[in-house]
């Protein structure tokens, strides 16, 4: 394990990375294509993004009610990156703003689709002493995504000038390498790591109860002895105490 993460969250975490890099090298070329290249209006690309993320928001519920449900989430989230990594190309091909419209929905139902089954299995692979660090290194390998696509398509764009299409065609190859490392995150693995888990801090929880009982058990003859030396002493007291009594009575007295 390097880092202290298991060979799955660094494979979720080369799958986020890939499949962003692919995203974010079209993404900010979008605006410029559709008014430039396609001849459209600046109110598509306001209908375009608005209404991919509105399918994006929307499935993101509906796919985490399903991966609570479903006993194996990694086909769930394969649907939604294979989804993406398809459809995605497809811009390059594109003559019109509503058909840039259809591959940009296509490309947010898979990531709605994909996002909360794929936190879901970072979380079994989580422990509470590295779940923070499994998370965090998560969404560095998706910022750094978001670093290399755009790099990445500008250098293209340095060397071939204009080639937005073709641009646009290649990022099927990232997309690709995304799918395929899906298929090497072992999820019965980490079932039995998640088992394991449980029933590790469940016996951890029924030690630390019985050795709470036991402690108690100890420290009830103490109680108890302590509960006579008191008894004792408030005896002697109201002993001494009705001594004194009598006596200073019986000075008073003719």
């Amino acid at each position: 394990m390097r880092l202290g993460l298991s060979r799955p969250v660094w494979l979720l975490g080369w799958v986020s990375l890939a499949t962003d890099a692919a995203t974010e090298a079209i993404y900010p070329l979008l605006p410029f294509f559709l008014t430039h290249v396609l001849g459209a209006g600046a109110m598509s690309l306001g209908i375009i993004e608005g209404a991919a993320e509105a399918v994006n928001s929307v499935l993101k519920i509906l796919s985490g009610r399903a991966a609570d449900r479903a006993a194996a989430k990694r086909p769930i989230v394969l649907a939604g990156y294979s989804i993406s990594s398809i459809a995605r190309p497809f811009i390059a091909l594109a003559t019109s703003w509503p058909q840039v419209f259809t591959v940009r929905v296509l490309d947010r139902v898979g990531k709605g689709i994909r996002g909360a089954p794929r936190d879901a299995m970072l979380a079994i692979w989580a422990t509470p002493q590295t779940r923070g660090r499994v998370y965090g290194f998560h969404r560095a390998m998706d910022h750094a995504g978001a670093v290399v696509g755009p790099a990445l398509a500008s250098l293209f764009l340095f060397v071939y000038p204009d080639r937005y299409r073709t641009l646009f065609a290649l990022t099927i190859v990232p997309g690709a390498v995304a799918v395929a490392l899906i298929f090497l995150v072992d999820e019965a693995r980490a079932g039995r790591a998640g088992r394991a888990g449980g029933a590790g801090r469940a016996g951890r929880a029924g030690r630390a109860g019985r050795a709470g009982r036991a402690g108690g058990e100890r420290l009830r003859p103490h109680r108890a002895e302590d509960m006579g030396i008191l008894g004792s002493v408030s005896a002697s007291v109201r002993a001494g105490g009705a001594r004194l009594r009598s006596s200073s009575f019986g000075e008073v007295s003719p």
